[in-house]
């Protein structure tokens, strides 16, 4: 009520918009959608709002400007109105494409059928499009504030007319706040702070100031916290009767807690003790259902991740953009949860650490020591070829950067150290935490990276390669940085059970570095007890078609690793075997087609005037060549050395296979997964008949 008295606000009428509001809210669900949700109504906003008794801290409240007040009491009004339905807007859904899209999808989805199962036809078209509006209500009542055009805007100009009345009388700016506060909490963009400001001013004066920022967060926090069974009546629960499985599960979830409030602290002697401050909420809460129980518990692990995220986020808008204001909160405990009739104790399965680690980086998985060396450059190269997908997979950002993607490996012999060096993306905290040290967690497997890559095709799928480090050292160091601005991070791992230090910014007199302002450095310490060690042998046997500038650099000299092209190799290894005199009785074919590089070296016979294929054991010694001239590579890794399609038999031959359609190979990269094995040998089988499909009509000599 004091923002009425400040000159930005002085022609606003709270009682009059909150009486509004109230009558808008009691309309959800009127008309049949939403009418079997939990109470969407003002005693939800009356609800969120008791609970900023303790979700903002007394500090912070000390500390608020009226404008801070102002707007998220107007954004707890005005947040869920986007869930108002009106029989017009219903009856012109069809009209709606974007709708037409989210239906088809909703209903190919097999669990939305199974979930469907139980309601007739016109409950089902009700509750699918009740669905398509939850998702879209906080974008829906964001652009109603803004008076904007939007496809999941209300056919009905009368709710728009209504709303854009409501708050004619704020200021411009603070609309365009509201607005997006009140989008935010079914968003996930709150670490955008050029659009949640952390100060905006409104007026002249200090009190007209408001962090759009926090008001957002708390929003979010209030509304997740909000499921306590004054939501859930009972007796309007008996009148409504849900018949859909999910709002029956919702309404009894809600009805069996009790409160929600902040967990008392424990002091150095395992005392409560109310003086300390609490960075933990608890539930309070009786349960006769477990199939309800363990769906507030799933819940709960959601709303955990989300105050977890809350509380990172804001420490960011404190430390980068000055915020003064804390929010403590970083975990929900569910000790207090009563149950009947079952132990409420959650049963899981463990893992054995050690026993898993010694497994992964064991002879069990990988019995060849040259993987380690193997799976760093597999993961160099997707870090490059992720980087030059970013800058040029948009018109855009075609061409505004020119890049050349370079992956570095050094070795020094004295010291046994051994540097993997790449221009890529890099990595920041998250990626680090999330993937690289979470077993089994491949950042290119991420739904996230996915639908943010459409298309791309990573060699890395398993998330182990790290692991394969310690086959050979028990000492890694990375350092790496997304961003030049900002001092690199710098990761050091003492073998493969200890734990990690991360610190900010490379060592002094470390000859560890970064390639180029953005990318990342591995370094290893090999074993003394890795005898035969030899790098270069190793990356020209796995690095065939790297997609990139790979070198390797050892006692001062720099070789080039691979080559651009499976015809390339193999012109390389007539260069360098066949004297020039008996080149014209050579040719290199190749076939290019649905993600195949298939070349095959053929020698012309003259006595029986046919051209075949060249069988390496009788032909010419092999010993002294870089490189092993035969076999397979997916994204220009060697994954056998075999002739593609013959066991038997090893002809001069050399397939990559790249793109979406490319094969998965087993978790040892060994060979290719069974289910692609019979589609993609039909592929090679048909790309050979091509080769040899000659206007001479050639037979083909050695065919299996």
């Amino acid at each position: 009520m004091k923002a009425v008295t400040l000159p930005a606000f002085s022609s606003i009428s709270l009682a009059d918009i909150k009486g509004r509001v109230r009558s808008l809210l009691s309309l959800i669900g009127r008309d049949g959608i939403f009418d079997e949700y939990t109470k969407h109504d003002i005693s939800h906003i009356d609800g969120m709002l008791t609970s900023l008794d303790f979700i903002i801290p007394e500090k912070v409240k000390a500390q608020f400007t009226i404008a801070d007040w102002l707007l998220i009491v107007l954004s707890f009004y005005f947040h869920d109105l986007g869930m108002l339905v009106t029989k017009q807007e219903y009856a012109n859904r069809n009209k709606s494409r974007e709708y037409q899209k989210f239906r088809g999808k909703y209903v190919d989805n097999v669990y939305n059928q199974s979930s469907l199962a139980s309601l007739d036809v016109e409950q089902q078209e009700r509750f699918i499009f009740q669905e398509y509006v939850r998702k879209h209500h906080g974008e829906r009542i964001s652009n109603w504030i803004l008076d904007e055009s939007s496809p999941f805007v209300s056919y009905d100009t009368k709710v728009i007319e209504v709303v854009s009345d409501l708050v004619k009388s704020l200021p411009p700016l603070f609309k365009v706040d509201l607005a997006k506060v009140c989008a935010s909490h079914s968003l996930d963009d709150l670490d955008d702070f050029d659009k949640y400001k952390v100060s905006q001013s409104y007026g002249s004066t200090p009190q007209e100031k408001a962090n759009v920022f926090y008001a957002a967060l708390i929003l979010r926090t209030a509304d997740l916290l909000h499921i306590t069974q004054d939501r859930t009546p009972f007796i309007e629960y008996q009148i409504i009767a849900p018949t859909n499985p999910i709002s029956q599960e919702e309404w009894a979830k809600q009805r069996a807690v009790a409160s929600i409030t902040p967990k008392i602290p424990l002091d150095e002697d395992g005392n409560k003790c109310p003086e300390l401050p609490s960075d933990t909420l608890e539930v309070n809460a009786y349960f006769e259902n477990e199939r309800v129980f363990f769906s507030l518990i799933e819940y709960l692990n959601y709303v955990r991740s989300q105050l977890k995220n809350n509380f990172r986020l804001n420490e960011v808008a404190k430390k980068r953009h000055a915020s003064i204001y804390d929010f403590p909160w970083k975990d929900i405990d569910d000790s207090s949860i009563q149950t009947k009739n079952f132990e409420r104790k959650q049963l899981s399965f463990t893992i054995d650490q050690n026993k898993v680690l010694s497994l992964l980086v064991g002879e069990t998985l990988y019995n060849n020591l040259s993987v380690s060396l193997r799976e760093l450059s597999q993961n160099a190269i997707d870090a490059v070829k992720v980087r030059n997908y970013e800058l040029h997979s948009t018109p855009e950002s075609s061409g505004q950067e020119k890049f050349v993607p370079k992956i570095k490996v050094v070795w020094d012999e004295s010291s046994r150290e051994l540097i993997i060096m790449d221009n890529g993306t890099g990595m920041n905290l998250d990626i680090i935490e999330n993937h690289l040290l979470k077993v089994g967690s491949s950042r290119y497997q991420d739904p996230d990276f996915q639908k943010k890559h459409p298309g791309y095709n990573s060699i890395s799928r398993f998330g182990i390669g790290l692991l394969t480090c310690f086959l050979i050292s028990d000492d890694v160091d990375i350092l790496t940085t997304m961003n030049p601005e900002e001092k690199p991070l710098l990761l050091k791992i003492r073998n493969v059970h200890g734990k990690y230090l991360l610190k900010h910014g490379a060592e002094k007199g470390s000859n560890l570095s970064l390639l180029e302002e953005i990318g990342t450095s591995i370094k290893l310490k090999v074993r003394a007890d890795v005898r035969n060690f030899d790098p270069e042998k190793i990356l020209r046997h796995w690095i065939v078609i790297p997609q990139c500038e790979f070198t390797y650099l050892s006692n001062g000299l720099e070789h080039k690793i691979g080559y651009e092209t499976p015809k390339a190799l193999l012109h390389y290894l007539l260069d360098s075997i066949i004297p020039n005199s008996e080149r014209q009785h050579y040719r290199v074919m190749e076939y290019n087609d649905e993600g195949i590089e298939l070349c095959i070296l053929q020698k012309y016979n003259s006595y029986f005037r046919e051209w075949s294929m060249v069988d390496v054991y009788n032909w010419v010694d092999l010993s002294h060549c870089a490189i092993t001239p035969t076999g397979i590579s997916i994204e220009g890794i060697r994954i056998d050395t075999n002739t593609p399609v013959f066991s038997n038999k090893r002809f001069i031959a050399f397939a990559n296979m790249t793109g979406e359609k490319a094969p998965k190979t087993n978790v040892a990269r060994s060979n290719i997964n069974s289910g692609n094995l019979e589609k993609h040998w039909k592929l090679f089988i048909l790309c050979i008949l091509k080769i040899f499909q000659t206007k001479e009509k050639n037979s083909v000599k050695n065919f299996p």
